[in-house]
């Protein structure tokens, strides 16, 4: 259903809805996971690690960063996003009565807990801002796009389309945030911060 490569390109990851599986590019199996649920894959942008989002275990929604000779070396929320540079990893529970996202920092293959901001409402989406400073969310409450800032947890401005967003995606290269919408409204906003 799904294939990723790490940064080196000499190791992907595969997933057929229930088991993701690491191989090399010569096409043996370096190792594999059973996952009950898998939410979300993102790979480190320089790096061999990956970050999987979802459940090996009942019940229990957890994200794993797993390196590209199967070591999984930590724990994040099962929703979350690399930063540009991937020092830092920003997360969230969807769904979860928690209103909050957590940012980990991160440094050759150790990960560690930065910093919880509490939210007035709850994620169902965030795309790292190209600065490193600022997020777009998109909340579970309304229909905006929100800016935020990861220093203060402050809210810097929102967004709108028509229609429900269905997607916020902040460029990695410039201030250029495109969203869409369930009823075809595609915009890019151009934000200074």
């Amino acid at each position: 259903l799904s294939v990723c490569w790490f940064a080196s390109s000499s190791v992907f990851a595969t997933w057929d809805g229930r088991i993701v599986q690491l191989w090399t590019n010569e096409g043996a199996e370096i190792d594999r996971f059973r996952f009950i649920e898998l939410h979300r894959i993102g790979r480190h942008p320089k790096e061999d690690v990956m970050a999987f989002g979802g459940s090996m275990i009942e019940g229990e929604k957890i994200g794993y960063l797993i390196s590209s000779v199967g070591e999984i070396i930590g724990t994040i929320k099962p929703y979350f996003e690399w930063s540009v540079d991937g020092q830092h990893i920003i997360g969230f529970d969807e769904g979860s009565d928690k209103k909050e996202v957590v940012i980990w920092n991160y440094s050759n293959l150790r990960i560690s807990e930065g910093k919880t901001i509490e939210l007035r409402k709850r994620v169902r989406q965030l795309s790292w801002g190209f600065d490193k400073d600022h997020a777009v969310i998109l909340s579970e409450a309304d229909n905006r796009a929100y800016i935020m800032g990861l220093l203060d947890g402050k809210t810097k401005g929102d967004l709108r389309v028509k229609g429900g967003i269905s997607q916020a995606v902040w460029s990695p290269y410039d201030n250029l945030i495109a969203i869409g919408s369930d009823v075809g409204d595609f915009r890019i906003f151009e934000i200074t911060i």
